[in-house]
């Protein structure tokens, strides 16, 4: 479809188009693939990533205001870097929305904490955030609900909370390894 065709069709749909405004506007999610620990857990590289906190402020003076974390690496520094990485972005940003890992249960849908939505003048959006696992780092046993593992039967879970029509956004984060 040319872009001239693509701008017709958009202006066809003026209220959905304006949502989607909104959401450029208002909205700027990243996916954080590596655990914010600090640098009292060691700043590190491949294959078990840490990075200190001045990332977060230079996540949030860039804009950021949405940050996912359920990321294959988000065990890297183990327990202590989620909790870490969880209480710095609580004290130090709360007005940041940061999803898919949790130092505690009240936040976690698994543990039956209502997902985030995000409101914005006339619109509602639900971001969900998701890993496929942790690179075999085993989550602690006290803490079943640390990270938002992707599950079937979770994400169906998380989506029955939604009556009302929504934005959904999904934020899975994946790689593929390619064999040697």
């Amino acid at each position: 479809m040319a872009m001239a065709e693509l701008l017709q069709n958009m202006c066809k749909f003026p209220g959905f188009l304006m949502k989607v405004m909104q959401v450029i506007l208002y909205l700027a999610l990243v996916n954080q693939e590596v655990i914010i620990g600090g640098s009292e857990l060691g700043i590190s590289g491949y294959p078990c990533f840490n990075a200190d906190f001045s990332l977060c402020d230079t996540l949030v003076r860039t804009g950021f205001n949405v940050i996912c974390h359920a990321t294959n690496h988000v065990m890297d520094k183990g327990r202590a870097g989620l909790i870490s990485c969880a209480q710095h972005w609580r004290e130090q940003y709360p007005q940041v929305t940061v999803l898919g890992i949790h130092d505690t249960p009240d936040t976690a849908t698994s543990c039956g904490a209502d997902p985030v939505i995000i409101d914005l003048p006339e619109l509602r959006i639900a971001v969900l955030n998701y890993t496929y696992g942790t690179n075999g780092i085993a989550l602690p046993k006290d803490m079943p609900y640390a990270v938002d593992l992707l599950n079937e039967g979770q994400v169906a879970e998380d989506l029955r909370h939604y009556r009302d029509p929504f934005l959904y956004s999904y934020s899975i984060s994946f790689c593929k390894v390619a064999a040697s």
